[in-house]
């Protein structure tokens, strides 16, 4: 793998925690499903493909920095591991 490629995967991990964490907030639904953050990364920057996506999804939840849990009417849901505490304290069951 080049330093290209590692530099292009490390951007686009980074640019999916950070979309899972903007979309973590008080002011809308707990956690971000897979389409959402498809759509927020493809209008954002219209590079990523939801292979691409799902591929780095699954690398940071073997890594430990997100976490996969059923919301309401069991929609998967993403969410940074970080945000797990304060997502209980507000009742969520993650």
């Amino acid at each position: 793998m080049s330093q290209t490629d590692r530099q292009q995967r490390k951007h686009r991990y980074e640019s999916i925690l950070s979309c899972i964490d903007y979309n973590t907030t008080p002011k809308q639904p707990a956690g971000i499903t897979l389409n959402r953050l498809c759509i927020h990364l493809a209008g954002e920057c219209g590079r990523y493909s939801r292979r691409e996506i799902a591929k780095t999804l699954r690398a940071a939840r073997q890594n430990g920095d997100v976490i996969k849990w059923s919301g309401e009417g069991d929609e998967r849901r993403f969410t940074v591991a970080e945000d797990v505490d304060r997502l209980r304290e507000v009742g969520m069951d993650v």
